[in-house]
């Protein structure tokens, strides 16, 4: 992996895997932007391209003959909506393929691309890449196909599919449950949650991006989860967020729908993960929330009022 270009640098994850390829040396770096960004990591070269425009990708794949492609770049719904249902998901699945095509034409070799558990639908848990997967929503079935289709594109090129869990960490969404927790808590106004019995495989964002980062510069291929390989409840995730806070005692379980997908555990199978990519985390869980607190300290405006969230995974 020498030359890489990356889509979806602006994004959660994506934002977090730029930072690990930053971290590695030697690395030619290229991102693809339907805006280039007023400002670029140093060592980074920006590129205008809409993915979803063929020949802009074309183009910017000739330019930058990148023998490496990470493509975390996917639909984003407007805010309070969720991506399950929206029909753009098929469009962002038929361009991720052709981007992959045309990565193989001109020259490039090793392919990662951002799948998702919520592919694998209403399997038990742990979800295993063996498994054969049986999504319930739209975005599920799209980005199962895209991953079947991608792994099919060219014989030639080495194509893995990261299936990414559950997340937190810098940059979420303001309205998902660790920065709701974390933002009424540090004012001291209670944070409306479900009930949180669910089960979840939750793991921080800087941590999944770097294992993307190792899938990319290792010779797997295929499905590979990326995940902690543990469950915890998501009322335990608040409680653990807010004993770090000390304000457990303001957290109002039940006074809020759980939202998301229903099943009781989503949990990875990690044993490609750990064995053939060699890859293991590096924060324990309460590292990984201490850091993400201070961030959201210094993130947060000063504000004496914070609303709550309608809906937390």
């Amino acid at each position: 992996m020498k030359r890489v270009l990356l889509t979806g640098s602006t994004g959660f994850i994506g934002r977090h895997v730029l930072e690990a390829l930053g971290q590695r040396s030697g690395l030619d770096i290229h991102t693809m932007h339907r805006r280039v960004p007023v400002s670029v990591p140093m060592g980074t070269t920006a590129h205008q391209g809409d993915v979803l425009d063929r020949e802009a990708v074309t183009a910017v794949l000739r330019s930058v003959k990148p023998d490496t492609l990470l493509h975390f770049a996917w639909a984003v719904p407007p805010p309070g909506e969720r991506l399950y249902e929206r029909p753009e998901n098929q469009d962002w699945a038929d361009a991720t393929v052709a981007m992959v095509q045309s990565f193989g034409e001109a020259g490039g070799q090793r392919v990662v691309i951002a799948g998702s558990c919520i592919e694998y639908g209403d399997l038990p848990s742990p979800f295993r890449e063996s498994d054969s997967a049986m999504p319930t929503s739209l975005y599920g079935h799209e980005k199962l196909r895209c991953a079947q289709e991608v792994l099919q594109v060219n014989a030639a090129l080495s194509v893995a599919v990261a299936r990414i869990f559950f997340l937190f960490g810098p940059h979420e969404e303001r309205s998902r449950l660790i920065p709701t927790v974390i933002a009424n808590l540090l004012v001291g106004q209670p944070a409306a949650l479900s009930a949180g019995t669910q089960r979840r495989d939750f793991m921080d964002v800087r941590e999944v991006a770097d294992a993307a980062v190792s899938i990319a510069e290792s010779d797997v291929r295929g499905l590979v989860n990326i995940g902690s390989g543990e469950a915890i409840s998501v009322a335990d995730l608040a409680r653990a967020t807010a004993r770090l806070l000390n304000g457990e005692h303001l957290l109002r379980f039940g006074e809020q729908a759980a939202g998301g997908d229903a099943a009781a555990d989503i949990v990875a199978g990690i044993d490609r993960l750990r064995d053939e990519v060699g890859w293991r985390p590096r924060r324990s869980l309460d590292e990984a929330l201490t850091e993400t607190i201070a961030w959201w300290r210094e993130a947060l405006p000063s504000q004496s009022t914070l609303e709550s969230t309608k809906n937390h995974d």
